[in-house]
C-alpha cells in the first residue's frame, strides 16, 4: 500500500509539474523548438544539521542537467512573469555521507523568471520541484543510522538565485547560491528531511535565437468575481513522530473544504473558506489504547479556517495556504495536555498548519474557475512539521 501510494504521488507531482513545460500554444511548435537550451551546473554546500542525530557529513555535491524552453509571448502568463523559462531538471546527488546518505537522483520541473533577461547581464530566479530517489534510505537492520529520509521516494525541491552573463548569442554563464529540500511528507518513518545550502555554477547553450511572438491570447473573459469552491480530498501518513515508531501502517485522511475565491490582478486567486479533516489513525489510537472512550469519532475530526494564494500559469496553480485549527481536541489532549517539556512547540502545532502544493484545470485556463474542476497534490504540515499528503479535487460553482 505505501509503495503504490508513493508511486501515485511521483506520478501525480510529476504529471502536475509537467504542464508547465508543455502550456505553449500548439499554433507555435516551430516557436518552441527553436527556443529550447540546454544548462549544467554544478553546486557543493553541506547539510544543514537540524538535529543531534544526523550523520556526520563532508561537503555535499549535486550535478545538474536542465532542458529549458524560452516561453514565447504566445500566451498572457509567459507576459506576467517577464517571459519565464520553463525546463526538465535531471539531478545526480551526493548528500556527504555514501555509507549512511547513500546516492540520490532526482527530476524536477522548473520555472526561471528572470531580471534584465533579454540584456547581456541579469539574474534569475529558479523554483523546481519533482521527486528523488534514494538508494540508502532508513532500514532497521541493513541502515538504521540513517535518520534523514525515510523512504526510497521523496519530494525533491531546489530553489536558486543565481546572476547571469551572456558571453555570445550562445553561451552564458551564471553562479549563485541554491537552497536544496528533500522529504518524503511524513509517508515513511523517519523523516528528518534533508536540507541543504549550495553555492553553484553553471552554462547555457541555446542552440539558436529566441523566437518571440507578440500576438497575446484575449482573456478578456477572466472571471473577476466571487466564486464559491468545494475542495474535497483523501491524504496519508504514518502515525508517529519525526523518527518513531518506523514501519507503520499508512493511515487515511479525509478531507472537505468549502471556500471563496477571487481573482487578484492578473496571475493571483485569493481564497478564503473551512476545512474537516477526518483523521482514521486518531481514531485506531484511541481504541487501542483505550482512551477518551465514547468520543473516538468526534475527537478525530480537525476543523480549521484557511486563507491562501495561488499564484496561475496556464492551466497549473502553485498554491499557499496557511490555517489556523479551530477544533483540534485529540492533539490538544494527548500532546499539548501532557509533553509540558515541549509545551510551546506542541501549542503551535496545535493551532498551525500550513498547505503547499500544484493543482492543474482540467478544461481551461486557471484563471476561469468557475465550471473548471482541478486535481492538486498538496503537503500539509503543522507548524513546520511535515503531517501528510493529500490528493484533491476542487471546482468553483
Amino acid at each position: 500500500m505505501r509503495f503504490l501510494f508513493i508511486l501515485s504521488f511521483v506520478f501525480i507531482q510529476n504529471l502536475l509539474s509537467f504542464q508547465l513545460f508543455s502550456q505553449a500554444d500548439s499554433s507555435n511548435v516551430k516557436n518552441k523548438i527553436k527556443n529550447i537550451s540546454f544548462a549544467l551546473d554544478f553546486y557543493q554546500g553541506k547539510m544543514i544539521k537540524i538535529y543531534s542525530k544526523s550523520p556526520i557529513v563532508d561537503h555535499s555535491n549535486y550535478f545538474s542537467f536542465n532542458v529549458l524552453w524560452q516561453t514565447d509571448g504566445s500566451q498572457r502568463w509567459h507576459h506576467s512573469y517577464s517571459l519565464p523559462d520553463i525546463g526538465l531538471n535531471v539531478f545526480y546527488n551526493y548528500l556527504g555521507n555514501d555509507s549512511i546518505l547513500g546516492l540520490s537522483f532526482g527530476i524536477c520541473p522548473n520555472m526561471m523568471i528572470k531580471i534584465r533577461g533579454q540584456k547581456r547581464w541579469g539574474a534569475f530566479f529558479k523554483f523546481a520541484s519533482g521527486f528523488a530517489y534514494f538508494n540508502k534510505p532508513y532500514n532497521q537492520v541493513s541502515n538504521p543510522e540513517n535518520l534523514v529520509i525515510g523512504s526510497h521516494f521523496t519530494n525533491m525541491t531546489n530553489l536558486s538565485f543565481n546572476a547571469f552573463l551572456k558571453l555570445n548569442h550562445h553561451f552564458s554563464i551564471n553562479g549563485g547560491y541554491s537552497l536544496f529540500h528533500f522529504s518524503s511528507g511524513h509517508i515513511g518513518i523517519p523523516n528528518y528531511g534533508y536540507n541543504d545550502l549550495a553555492w553553484n555554477i553553471g552554462i547555457r547553450y541555446n542552440p539558436k535565437a529566441f523566437v518571440f511572438n507578440q500576438c497575446i491570447k484575449d482573456n478578456s473573459n477572466i472571471q473577476n468575481n466571487f466564486i464559491f469552491n468545494a475542495r474535497v480530498g483523501i491524504g496519508y501518513h504514518q502515525f508517529s513522530g519525526t523518527v518513531s515508531p518506523s514501519g507503520g501502517p499508512l493511515y487515511p485522511i479525509y478531507i472537505i473544504a468549502p471556500y471563496i475565491s477571487k481573482k487578484i490582478g492578473a496571475v493571483n486567486n485569493f481564497r478564503i473558506g473551512l476545512s474537516a479533516k477526518y483523521f482514521t489513525s486518531y481514531h485506531d489510537f484511541m481504541l487501542s489504547e483505550n482512551c477518551f472512550p465514547g468520543k473516538e469519532s468526534i475527537y478525530s475530526w480537525v476543523g480549521s479556517i484557511f486563507v491562501g494564494d495561488e499564484w496561475q500559469i496556464g492551466r497549473v496553480g502553485f498554491l499557499i495556504e496557511p490555517s489556523l485549527k479551530l477544533y483540534n481536541p485529540f492533539f490538544q489532549k494527548l500532546y499539548v495536555e501532557e509533553h509540558y517539556e515541549h509545551l510551546e512547540s506542541a501549542e503551535l502545532k496545535r493551532w498551525i498548519s500550513l498547505k503547499s502544493g500544484l493543482a492543474y484545470y482540467l478544461l481551461k485556463s486557471a484563471n476561469n474557475q468557475k465550471y473548471n474542476p482541478s486535481i492538486g497534490l498538496y503537503i500539509n504540515t503543522n507548524k513546520t512539521q511535515a503531517d501528510y499528503v493529500d490528493i484533491s479535487f476542487s471546482c468553483g460553482f
